[in-house]
């Protein structure tokens, strides 16, 4: 099983061993780090998204970029949301269901990589 070095917070805190397969998906943020998303918690790691990205390609692992900000576990993905392009890591969804958005233009690229099972829904729901 492959583990990400992960900080509990930007100073660096907390510095653990986490299982890649727990990870839902990256993002970038403000302050030049990346944030990891798991169901329940949030890490940081250092780098930019194009370097993890780039590191998760040289594995078995099934990242792929859904817009400029985020590389998401693909895997993990239980629902997208037809009408807003956005996927969720729970189904049915919940008030605490986390979710990302997806471009337009990697749109049909993502569901083609996706079961064709997977769950479609229509409503505005966030």
């Amino acid at each position: 099983m492959l583990n990400l070095t992960v900080t509990e917070d930007e100073q660096g805190a907390g510095m653990q061993q986490l299982p890649i397969n727990e990870i839902l998906f990256l993002q970038s943020n403000a302050n030049a780090f990346i944030d990891v998303h798991t169901k329940n918690k949030q890490y940081y790691v250092v780098g930019s998204l194009k370097f993890w990205e780039s590191a998760f390609e040289q594995t078995e692992l099934n990242f792929f970029r859904l817009d400029r900000g985020v590389l998401t576990n693909l895997d993990k993905i239980r629902c997208i949301n037809t009408s807003l392009k956005v996927a969720y890591f729970d189904y049915p969804l919940k008030t605490d269901t986390k979710y990302c958005t997806i471009s337009y233009g990697r749109y049909r690229a993502i569901l083609n990589k996706l079961p064709p099972e997977l769950p479609k829904i229509e409503e505005e729901w966030l």
